[in-house]
């Protein structure tokens, strides 16, 4: 559980067995500026509805995970100024 970490600024899950739906607990992280999810092999589009509902976002990593250039592109469309690697 997440609870009571909603100060959090910044949470690597490289290489973690993190799927999209254990991706949707990050939700209340409303002060996340930066997340790792480099090699997170389940992690797919549908956890950029998470990603982009973090408001303090300004960095995170997908690489070489299962997320699509589409989804990429979708995702700085809707979050210009955050740093997607």
């Amino acid at each position: 559980s997440l609870t009571g970490l909603t100060g959090l600024k910044k949470l690597d899950l490289a290489s973690a067995a993190i799927t999209d739906a254990g991706l949707a607990h990050l939700k209340d992280l409303k002060n996340l500026e930066k997340l790792e999810l480099y090699q997170c092999k389940s992690i797919t589009d549908a956890a950029l509805e998470v990603v982009k509902g973090l408001p303090a976002l300004k960095h995170v990593n997908l690489g070489d995970t299962k997320v699509t250039p589409k989804g990429i592109e979708g995702l700085r469309a809707a979050r210009p100024k955050l740093n997607v690697n």
